[in-house]
């Protein structure tokens, strides 16, 4: 008898099956020795790396020095107003590599050895841990970098309230005096920090300062931010005066603010800024707040903190500014 003469289909299927039993040859000779463990290490010292650059990546360098900004705040405790980071999180990111390649020197060193005697047998598993690091690297930067430029659309007038501001009497950090209502006649930005917060008030600054830097230069003239302090125990004018310095804001855009305990605390509550003293942390917990008032003293929107509402936050100033020049314009003579 003859074999039957070979089909095209029939080439193609041998052709395959010898193709994946070569790759699955070299695989397990890769990996047999040495091979795994210059991949494990090569996969931590490159995620090591990658750490690396975040940390260091500065934070006004385009879209990936915000994302390095934040990573930083979320994973190495970054406190913005200093620009101190928690030592024992950083300590982490180069302990926790060392021990775990030490381990691993540990477990394989003999093939390890081995395999430094073939270098050619090291191409594959490096090539493999860079293209693991790399793809898990972009996979984050894509979910929680990328992500963040996509802003849904938000129906702004049917959100828009009209409460009025309530009365109380502050001081500014140049030590003024002055009543809420008299943000009537411009549109402003209200929220609440506290000095010594060590992770979200910077986070609120560094959001309110986004927004007020994406107007032109006549529209800032028209928005007043103000900060009023949730800890008037310790937050003196002489404390609001340090942090404004610190913190390098605009006298002609931004007012801290802060009173007696008693005048503060009932404002704060009638705006809706929730908060208490965590005594296991020493902080304040508290919500993250922002109100925008229309030239009436009137609280228009409420926004809170994420990159998703800060250009929500832009377009309620310059609907508030758009209203503000059509009325200066009707009541010109």
């Amino acid at each position: 008898m003859y074999d039957d003469p070979p089909t095209p289909q029939r080439v193609d299927s041998e052709r395959a099956d010898a193709a994946r039993t070569t790759l699955d040859a070299r695989m397990t000779r890769t990996f047999d020795g040495g091979g795994f463990p210059v991949f494990v290490l090569a996969t931590i010292a490159l995620y090591t790396a990658a750490m690396g650059v975040l940390l260091l990546w500065p934070a006004d360098l385009g879209a990936f020095g915000a994302f390095a900004e934040d990573f930083r705040v979320w994973c190495f405790g970054l406190n913005e107003e200093s620009g101190r980071m928690e030592t024992a999180a950083v300590l982490l990111l180069v302990v926790n590599p060392v021990v775990m390649g030490l381990f691993v020197l540990g477990i394989w060193f003999s093939p390890l050895k081995e395999a430094l005697r073939e270098p050619r047998r090291l191409a594959l598993p490096l090539a493999l841990a860079l293209a693991v690091t790399s793809t898990a690297s972009a996979a984050v930067y894509a979910v929680f970098g990328q992500a963040n430029s996509v802003v849904p659309t938000l129906e702004l007038d049917r959100l828009r309230t009209a409460y009025t501001l309530p009365e109380a009497t502050l001081v500014d950090q140049e030590g003024t005096t002055f009543q809420l209502s008299e943000l009537e006649g411009g549109i402003a930005v209200i929220t609440s920090i506290y000095v010594t917060c060590p992770l979200a008030c910077p986070m609120i600054m560094r959001q309110v300062s986004e927004v007020i830097d994406a107007l032109s230069d006549e529209e800032k003239q028209r928005v007043t931010v103000l900060v009023i302090t949730m800890n008037p125990e310790e937050d003196s004018v002489a404390v609001l005066a340090r942090y404004m310095q610190s913190m390098r804001l605009d006298p002609a855009t931004y007012r801290l603010a802060t009173g007696s305990p008693e005048v503060v605390h009932r404002l704060l509550d009638r705006l809706g800024v929730e908060r208490r003293f965590n005594e296991a942390t020493g902080q304040i917990d508290h919500v993250n707040l922002f109100l925008v008032t229309d030239p009436s003293a009137r609280i228009a929107w409420r926004f809170a903190l994420g990159e998703t509402q800060a250009p929500y936050m832009v377009d309620a100033l310059r609907r508030l500014i758009d209203e503000e020049r059509r009325l200066t314009a009707h009541q010109a003579p």
